[in-house]
């Protein structure tokens, strides 16, 4: 019998369309306004990206870095819907923090500044 090896590491491309998926979990799980899932994903995410971006692109062939960038944008496409949906969230929070404690809303503004 073959001594077992070890499976190899995915390639950048292949960990970059795992992190895609992800991204679009993540998009979804935003839109339900599932917070928990969400941090899981990106939990699961964030290596992943670690692990495509560490090496580089300088030694994949031109196709591989074409389909690297295309991940890559998709990611970030993803995430900025993702920042937005949080960021709409967010500020209805603080507004619902806001009622409650009969407080105004905190906008970003430093600690100490109200």
């Amino acid at each position: 019998m073959p001594a077992e090896s070890k499976a190899p590491t995915a390639a950048p491309v292949e960990t970059l369309a795992q992190a895609v998926d992800l991204s679009r979990q993540m998009l979804e799980a935003a839109r339900a306004a599932d917070w928990d899932a969400l941090a899981r994903l990106e939990a699961q995410r964030a290596p992943l990206l670690e692990r495509a971006l560490e090496g580089g692109v300088g030694v994949l062939p031109r196709a591989q870095v074409e389909r690297h960038g295309a991940q890559l944008a998709a990611c970030l496409r993803l995430n900025d819907e993702i920042a937005t949906l949080t960021g709409a969230h967010v500020a209805r929070l603080a507004e619902l923090i806001a009622e409650a404690t009969g407080r105004p809303a905190d906008r970003g503004a430093p600690p100490g500044d109200g």
